[in-house]
Formats: C-alpha cells, structure tokens, sequence
C-alpha cells in the first residue's frame, strides 16, 4: 500500500484560522468514517436481511428484529473490515490533500526514515503495552466492574477464526486507526497547538471513539504512546507498526490456552506485568536514545504545482 509523504508533526507557523474552521478541519474526518460505517452496516444488514428472511422464523415482528440483531452481530467483524477498508483510501487521500496544503503554504518538510533499531522499537513497545495494560486492567478488577463490556468485548473481537481476526484486528483495524487519528487528526492538532497538548486531545479522542469505558482506558494510555512516537518519527508507520503488534499479541494470547492457564495461576498476572513492563520499556529505551530523523528536503512556496 502506497502512502503519502512523511508529514511535518507540529508546524512553527500554525495557519491562521477561525476556531470553528480548525475543529471541523479536525473532526471531519472521524464523520466522513462513521458515516461511511453507517452506510456500509446499513447496506450489509439490508443484504443479510433479504438472504436470510425465507429462513427467518414466521412469528411477530420483534422476534424477527431480534433474529435480525443477532445474525448481524455475529457478522460484526466482517463488517469492521469491509468498513475500514472502504474508508482507508479516504483517509489516504485527507494525508495527500494536507501535504498539498502544507506545500502550498511553504511548511512541508520531508524527513528521513527512521533507523531498524527504532522499528524494533515500535515493536516491542507495542507488544509491551498490550500486555501491560491488559493485565493491569485485569488484576485492578475494571474487567469485573465493568463485566458487560468485557463480554461485547470478546463477543464482537474474537469470532470467525484466528486468521480472519489477525486480518481484521491485527492489520487493516490499525491501518485505518493510525492514518485517521495519527495520520490525520493528530498531525492537524499539531498545525494549531504544541505536541504534547495535541497527543493528549488525539488519545482521548481515539479512547473516546472505541465507545466503551474499558476501552477507552486501554486506548488513551495506548494513544499516548502511539502519538509520542509518531510527533517523534514524522510517520505514520511508526505507530502503525506499534498497533499491529499489540493487537497481533492481544489475539495471539488469547486464542492460545496459555492466557487460560495464566487466569488460572494466581501470580499469573503479575508474571505478564513483568515481562510486559520490561517489553515496553525495552521498546521505550530503543526509541527514546534513537535521535530523530533529519530534514532532507523542504517545500518552497513559489511550487508552481500547488499555486
């Protein structure tokens, strides 16, 4: 998959613009994707409905409508890739349409790729926060309290198989999610704030938009971390490859009967606290000493191109 140029995360001359303008520039994209969702679940669930009503019971119409519910939440995943993939190439073209507006206002600059040291990095901080966090939610008791969402959790995630939910979950889930709220969102928080300010408003707007409090908690505390090495890097890949790694290691460990017997073990927990804490700050240490990339060319704003 081709994508744009390496976008310059938080620009020393923000564009001057009204505050209404700036939080449409920003949230548009998250509508342009939960519309697109909406169109797309609504246009599976009418398919679903036509292909299975012969073999729908013939009683009352809320039985029906329950019958519906079901058969379309047990495609719940088949629906969350068609819909991340049907808005990818929207979010690829919102990055292509801020790189021509950089360019046009003088403010591109291009850097150099991050190092293999850093990457490994990207890796191993991913798998270490999975586990960390997961575990820490687990031993806090938030996985009890709020139970109901732990259950849609696992009932919407994990079904059709460990591959479909590696191709779902573990690859195209994080190809959407870094290019709208890293790729997009984030770098556009960074046109009109500082870095920090703008990784915090990003994680909660990400945490926010999984629409469960579990979730949420997961993904701001993991949203900070993908938005540190993103501002850092200059690229979406770097979080990209942080998130596909965690959610790979999330489905890994719990599709094997290792997590099982882990739940079993009262110390259990804590043994993954351990090794996830060393992950992640291993995976910290290897990004944090990894200097960050040079500028290796920078836009002019007489471009005759974008004039």
């Amino acid at each position: 998959m081709a994508y744009p140029e390496t976008p310059q995360y938080g620009s020393p001359q923000p564009p001057q613009e009204s505050f209404g303008k700036k939080v449409w520039r920003i949230s548009y994209p998250l509508l342009v994707y939960l519309g697109a969702s909406v169109v797309v679940g609504m246009a599976i669930g009418i398919f679903l409905m036509g292909r299975y009503m012969s073999s729908l019971p013939q009683n009352s119409l809320e039985n029906m409508t329950e019958v519906l519910t079901e058969l379309v939440l047990s495609k719940t995943l088949l629906i969350t890739l068609v819909c991340d993939a049907a808005a990818i190439p929207f979010m690829i073209l919102f990055m292509v349409q801020d790189r021509k507006r950089d360019l046009r206002l003088g403010r591109y600059v291009r850097y150099e790729k991050p190092s293999l040291a850093a990457f490994l990095g990207f890796a191993v901080l991913g798998i270490g926060m999975c586990i960390t966090e997961n575990n820490l939610l687990d031993i806090s008791g938030l996985t009890q309290t709020f139970s109901e969402d732990t259950e849609m959790i696992a009932d919407l995630l994990y079904q059709g198989g460990i591959w479909f939910e590696l191709l779902v979950v573990g690859l195209v889930g994080p190809v959407l999610e870094e290019l709208l709220f890293r790729g997009v969102i984030l770098k556009r928080l960074c046109d009109y704030m500082r870095p920090v300010p703008a990784a915090v408003i990003s994680a909660l707007i990400f945490g926010a938009f999984h629409g469960n409090m579990l979730q949420f908690i997961y993904a701001f505390v993991f949203g900070l971390g993908l938005a540190y090495i993103c501002v850092k890097f200059r690229t979406v890949w770097a979080p990209l490859l942080a998130h596909c790694a965690g959610n790979i290691t999330s489905i890994l460990l719990t599709e094997t009967p290792l997590l099982e017997n882990v739940e079993e073990w009262s110390a259990g927990h804590y043994l993954f606290i351990v090794i996830g804490a060393f992950l992640a700050l291993g995976g910290f240490a290897l990004v944090y000493y990894t200097r960050e990339p040079a500028a290796i060319s920078s836009s002019d704003a007489r471009t005759p191109e974008y004039m």
